[in-house]
């Protein structure tokens, strides 16, 4: 999947956006915003002089669902432009071809693209596995030079989650780590294997666009060692999805029961049968959790939730 995203513009390609002048107004962004992603649903907010990816005016863009995606940047010299979405932001997006149609119609650069694949369970990679190799040389390609560096960030026990960086930011990085871990569940397996592609070294100093299309290819093409460990395996967005909330919920429950599990034993001898009636008058609020948010699980969060601890055979729902 993709995980990131910067795609720059030259204003001589877009001003039809603009007001004629190469100004681009708020509603001339969020129609180019539309055009680029078309679907998605982003809001993009007012440009404001704000430095982001080197650019000294911002727009940022928002998800359907309110939460942060991504900028919509102008330079300088107001020459260029820039669509940059996270992680999040890219969840949004449901026809990446339809996007790389749009970059190759207005000969946009595609700067910057991390393309992700999960191992759900840690049956085909680890974080120590991966150490190993990387200590050992095995993340150099053949025909390569040196072994790219690499270094490791340990957790040091705490169970938050180790981090294996192979390569440099800026020209090529992978970027392996304890995803589940990080999302709160200290016993989860989830691994993330990202890789981190950059268009500026390359012909035209971009990348090319069917990366959005084939990012599974480019993943197990960065390195020989992906392509061995990755060989036959599939992933797909909804159990990436179910992955996080399932990690998420854990964390979420555990925090949970340390912060509020003596209270509620408090208003359960309080209350009795209508502990639960005060809780949701008192305590419950109409909103979702910031740990959830971003996750792409929607209006399937509750559903998603109770399928963490209640398995589908005994009253979940599969997914």
């Amino acid at each position: 999947m993709i995980d990131y995203c910067t795609a720059v513009f030259q204003v001589c390609n877009v001003g039809e956006f603009s007001d004629g002048s190469g100004v681009f107004t708020d509603a001339g962004i969020r129609q180019f915003v539309d055009t680029v992603y078309p679907g998605a649903g982003f809001v993009v907010g007012p440009v404001v002089e704000k430095f982001v990816n080197y650019c000294p005016w911002s727009a940022r863009i928002l998800g359907p669902d309110g939460e942060p995606a991504g900028h919509f940047c102008i330079s300088g010299d107001s020459s260029r432009v820039m669509i940059d979405l996270t992680g999040a932001g890219c969840r949004w997006v449901s026809d990446w071809s339809a996007v790389a149609d749009v970059l190759a119609s207005y000969g946009a650069r595609l700067s910057h693209v991390d393309c992700a694949v999960d191992d759900y369970d840690g049956s085909v990679v680890n974080l120590a596995q991966l150490k190993a190799m990387a200590e050992s040389g095995r993340f150099k390609n053949d025909g390569a030079g040196a072994p790219p560096t690499a270094s490791f960030h340990d957790d040091m026990g705490s169970n938050r989650g180790c981090s294996l960086y192979v390569g440099q930011r800026g020209h090529k990085q992978l970027n392996c780590y304890e995803k589940g871990k990080q999302l709160g569940d200290p016993d989860s397996d989830y691994v993330r294997v990202e890789v981190r592609l950059y268009g500026k070294h390359l012909k035209g100093k971009t990348l090319p666009y069917d990366v959005l299309t084939r990012p599974m290819a480019y993943v197990t093409g960065a390195y020989d060692v992906l392509a061995e460990l990755f060989a036959g395996t599939d992933t797909s967005r909804p159990k990436t999805v179910k992955a996080a909330v399932d990690a998420t919920a854990e964390g979420a429950i555990e925090w949970f029961s340390e912060s509020a599990g003596p209270l509620l034993n408090v208003v359960v001898a309080a209350f009795g049968d209508r502990a639960m009636e005060f809780l949701m008058e008192r305590v419950a609020r109409d909103q979702v959790p910031r740990r959830f948010r971003g996750l792409g699980a929607g209006a399937d969060l509750p559903r998603l939730f109770r399928d963490a601890f209640v398995p589908p055979e005994v009253g979940g729902a599969a997914l």
